[in-house]
């Protein structure tokens, strides 16, 4: 199943795993793979509804909790264009961490969400968290979307105080 993932052999993957979903016990680092992959299919109606089907999976084997889950079902959704879900996941998850932040805040301005994307990053450094370039580089993107001239250069000012200015791949 991993090996038809990272082949990007999604819908592969996908029957491989139904087929071996009540033989074998899977762990969170195969249900994340999994996941991973639904946004890619031909179709991203059928990579939704499969996704669906893996989040149903993941709850009854007791796996929702884990935060690596919940930030995988925040991607899978936010690609597949079911921001609501995305909401949802991100809403319901007990423990979040920079991560969960950073693919929320991402998912909103790929969806074309900029107001909320900008709100969630307001949110993610009250609760305290350290955000990474990724986020930055979405919020950014959603006040110039917005054409908020004065908070750009405010997130700005906050990426180069982290440091994180510097990080660019060159």
């Amino acid at each position: 199943m991993v090996g038809s993932v990272r082949n990007k052999h999604g819908e592969e993957a996908t029957e491989v795993f139904m087929e071996m979903r009540n033989m074998v016990e899977l762990n969170v680092e195969l249900y994340v793979i999994l996941l991973s992959f639904f946004a890619e299919f031909a179709s991203l109606e059928k990579g939704r509804r499969i996704g669906k089907e893996v989040h149903g999976y993941v709850i009854r084997s007791g796996l929702i909790d884990k935060v690596t889950v919940g930030n995988g079902l925040i991607i899978m959704y936010a690609k597949c264009g079911a921001i609501d879900d995305s909401r949802s996941v991100f809403k319901l998850m007990v423990e979040k961490d920079s991560v969960s932040w950073s693919t929320i805040t991402s998912g909103l301005c790929q969806n074309e969400y900029f107001e909320e994307a900008i709100k969630s990053f307001c949110e993610m450094r009250r609760a305290g968290n350290v955000p990474f370039n990724c986020i930055l580089i979405s919020t950014l993107s959603s006040c110039a979307s917005l054409g908020w001239i004065m908070l750009g250069p405010q997130v700005h000012s906050e990426a180069f105080k982290l440091g994180l200015d510097f990080d660019v791949p060159g």
